[in-house]
């Protein structure tokens, strides 16, 4: 068997979809694809829900499509694909994992596989199991017939196969949702995937994502774990091959791989195959298969004792347990548990950060607004009033919101009770979908007055024309074709409103001054659309008036549409409220703070282990000044918040100003309030701290004074909590030497007595052993510190001895002795 060509790249956020090109043109794609034939691009959906490493990542799918724009495949023969199962949506996965805004800027569709034609396709080859598993025939999607396809899997474990990737993510296109009746015969079913693929598809690719690498009960249950590697082949069995042992399994002891290469469907032998790009020598993630509770009552049922009920328990078609079973324990149980903290966790990492928020998530420009109205308000003595504006719900989901409310507590903006109350944690707030009503009255009240009218345009027709102006290089501007139409009660209609041919509307705003926009730019927008759903352009202003908001402080990017606001205000007969658009937040690089200038979501900042006081201090810093004062209490920032103070320029997020304002409101808290925040970040390392506030409180105080967060004084801070599993190579070097050995012998005879265990008392044994010794008080400070800490960095090492206490600080010292040479 010729050998096989896998390309391997190390990546990291910042040019990952970049290098997702260079990855699919070292594996030489271009060569295998051709362009004139449809492209399947076969995404791999483990999970309705997000979960790290279950599913395509959206970056991936970034530089897949990228790639293969930038190389001339014709955008009309790429046809992103996914299959739905018995647990899964695809429609609904499509947007939980971010791939949707992907397509839509790409202008690429997605199609269900459960929306298009499946037919039985009379198969030549030598399938193991499938055709007595599917006696009347397997059925396939029939434009998958002669098209290549592109696998896109990622590096993660299966309960049923070891690991899962290329080979196994044809599983979720070639069979039907009932596949999970082949799980009993996997690795066998696996081994016939790879013979139809050859018979039905001129070509395969894959392109794999290890940037996340799932760990252990896969496909969902999984530990995430950063692998920072991508990976691509025409050979999917050498690719999985190569995966499994970045994993840290042998390729061959799998049975699906191991078959695959003893018939020649690809190469799973890791000394037949090239590598190319970077060396992976030495790469395992130590990876381990383990089975979840789903997954092992279903091998129970197939090859176990439960076996004689699988009938009843598989393929009943009164019930079936397998789907059952899987949403209840998988969303209901394991997700809402174990499964946000790892995510919560995952979101601290460089690729947790990159991964889109969904929408409704608070970052920073929104919390920076936030936090000026709140200041305005509680400065003026008004109310502040929370409006979740939730109409369009394919965007908008109860656990976004549910962020946005625990985003604006944890800064300490608490609303006024002016709404109606909610069920929940969270009261006193407003939300849209509340008050439709109140909207359809005012959209009635503007019909009947002539001001709004009914627009029976086609959505396509509207979208065709919107391109056919974007082909020209021109805004597009509905032509009011609908305006003086008859009236069709028979037809679905949006309702636009009329706005004036001629003139201007003058935006009066603190900030920026006049603004001015002529009517001609502007055309008849929607209030209403066809399927009944206010905008939020027209819901916005109903709510402002119906509210009594006096004051409207929000974004630049608002200002645009402020004109067509204004208009609504004078349709409807109300006074407009008084604007101010504060400016935008700028990353480093002078461009608008988004992902790829790394977290900007307030609760990822709170999980990185930010205080709120430096939160709010730091946000209110940005864009507003008083004077030269830097460091401002809440309350001082209500005393003396104006809008006059303002700017009208870009502020920049300076993330370093950020870590500094954090480690100087980590100096004033009170030591015991200190260790009560700190409590959930040791948790998180998985440091077991005693009950003991006091201890804490002087550890705390100690760990505090290197670190910039609660997460930094956790990783810094580990060795007050559990003695070093290894000794600075580095170091070890300079102070584990011979000449060490007999002084910290005697050192530790010396503190065995010390009476009594204080950090003045050990300073003071350590000076008088050193002079006696006639070295340095460092030559023996040093090799102490290397010994109880694992490194050269730490608080003085009197105070860290002392609060470890006579019993642990000599036992590390002793075990410590034995990596000293003699």
């Amino acid at each position: 068997m010729p050998p096989a060509l896998v390309a391997v790249l190390r990546t990291r956020p910042e040019t990952v979809v970049a290098d997702y090109g260079r990855l699919m043109r070292l594996a030489k794609y271009d060569q295998v694809l051709g362009r004139d034939t449809d492209l399947l691009l076969k995404l791999n959906l483990s999970w309705t829900k997000y979960f790290p490493a279950c599913s395509t990542q959206p970056w991936q799918l970034e530089g897949i499509v990228r790639a293969l724009l930038e190389d001339g495949y014709p955008r009309e023969r790429l046809l992103p694909v996914e299959n739905k199962t018995v647990v899964t949506d695809p429609r609904k996965g499509a947007v939980a994992n971010r791939w949707m805004p992907i397509l839509e800027r790409h202008g690429l569709p997605f199609i269900p596989l459960t929306e298009v034609e499946w037919v039985v396709y009379p198969f030549k080859s030598p399938l193991l199991k499938l055709p007595a598993l599917f006696p009347e025939g397997i059925q396939i999607p029939k434009m998958f017939i002669d098209a290549n396809v592109l696998q896109a899997p990622t590096l993660k474990t299966h309960g049923h196969t070891v690991t899962t990737g290329a080979v196994k993510n044809s599983f979720g296109g070639l069979l039907k949702e009932v596949r999970h009746y082949a799980h009993e015969f996997i690795h066998e079913v696996m081994v016939d995937l790879m013979y139809m693929q050859r018979e039905l598809h001129p070509a395969v690719f894959a392109v794999m994502d290890g940037t996340v690498v799932g760990d252990g009960a896969g496909p969902r249950t999984l530990v995430p774990r950063v692998g920072d590697l991508i990976l691509a082949s025409a050979d999917s069995v050498a690719l999985d091959a190569i995966a499994a042992r970045c994993m840290g399994f042998d390729p061959l002891a799998i049975p699906y791989l191991r078959m695959c290469h003893e018939r020649g469907l690809g190469v799973a032998d890791p000394r037949q195959i090239e590598i190319v790009g970077d060396d992976i020598e030495g790469i395992n993630f130590g990876c381990r298969t383990s089975r979840s509770l789903v997954i092992w009552g279903d091998q129970l049922i197939r090859r176990g004792p439960l076996r004689p009920l699988k009938r009843l328990l598989l393929h009943s078609p009164l019930f079936v347990w397998a789907p059952f079973a899987s949403n209840v324990y998988h969303d209901l149980l394991w997700y809402p548990t174990i499964g946000r903290r790892r995510i919560r966790a995952f979101r601290t990492t460089p690729w947790g950060r990159l991964f889109p928020s969904p929408t409704g998530h608070l970052h920073v420009g929104g919390a920076r607004t936030a936090l000026f109205n709140w200041l305005f308000a509680r400065g003026a003595g008004g109310a502040f009033l929370l409006r979740i504006e939730d109409t369009d719900r394919s965007r908008s989901t109860d656990e976004a919101i549910r962020q946005i409310l625990e985003a604006l507590s944890w800064l300490g903006l608490e609303w006024d009770p002016e709404g109606p109350e909610e069920d929940g944690t969270y009261r006193g707030y407003f939300r849209q979908t509340s008050r439709l009503e109140i909207y359809r009255a005012h959209a009635e009240r503007l019909l009947a007055e002539g001001k709004a009218y009914r627009c029976y345009c086609p959505p396509e027709e509207l979208e065709a024309r919107r391109r056919e102006a974007q082909a020209r290089r021109e805004p597009f501007r509905y032509d009011g074709r609908c305006r003086d139409r008859a009236d069709r009660p028979d037809l679905p209609a949006a309702l636009r409103l009329r706005i004036p041919d001629t003139g201007r509307t003058v935006v009066h705003d603190l900030i920026h001054g006049e603004v001015v926009f002529e009517h001609a730019q502007l055309d008849d927008w929607i209030l209403v659309r066809s399927d009944g759903g206010p905008t939020y352009n027209f819901c916005v202003v109903v709510d402002d008036v119906t509210m009594k908001i006096t004051h409207v402080i929000r974004g630049n990017d608002h200002l645009s549409n402020t004109p067509k606001q204004i208009l609504l205000y004078e349709a409807l007969g109300y006074p407009r409220p008084i604007f101010a658009h504060i400016p935008m937040i700028l990353g480093p690089d002078r461009g608008r703070l988004s992902k790829r200038h790394g977290a900007t979501s307030l609760l990822a900042f709170r999980d990185e282990g930010f205080l709120p006081e430096a939160m709010v201090n730091y946000l209110a810093r940005l864009g507003w000044s008083h004077g030269n004062q830097e460091v401002f209490t809440r309350e001082e920032l209500v005393e003396r918040f104006t809008r006059n103070q303002v700017g009208s320029a870009g502020a920049v997020f300076d993330r370093a100003k950020l870590e500094w304002l954090n480690g100087h409101w980590l100096g004033r808290l009170d030591p015991l309030e200190l260790a009560a925040r700190w409590r959930p970040f040791l948790e998180q390392a998985g440091l077991r701290a005693p009950d003991d506030p006091a201890w804490l409180a002087r550890v705390a105080t100690a760990a505090r004074e290197r670190a910039k967060t609660l997460r930094e004084m956790a990783e810094q801070g580990r060795y007050y909590f559990e003695g070093p599993a290894r000794y600075d190579p580095e170091a070890v070097g300079r102070w584990f030497t011979r000449e060490t050995r007999p002084r910290l012998a005697r050192l530790v005879r010396r503190l065995e007595a010390l009476e009594p265990w204080t950090p003045e008392a050990l300073e003071g044994t350590f000076r008088q052993l050193a002079q006696e010794l006639g070295v340095k008080l460092v030559d023996l400070a040093q090799p102490a510190r290397l010994a109880v800490t694992g490194t050269t960095v730490s608080p003085p090492i009197f105070e860290v001895l002392a609060l470890l206490g006579r019993a642990e600080a000599l036992a590390r010292l002793g075990r410590a002795l034995d990596a000293v040479p003699r």
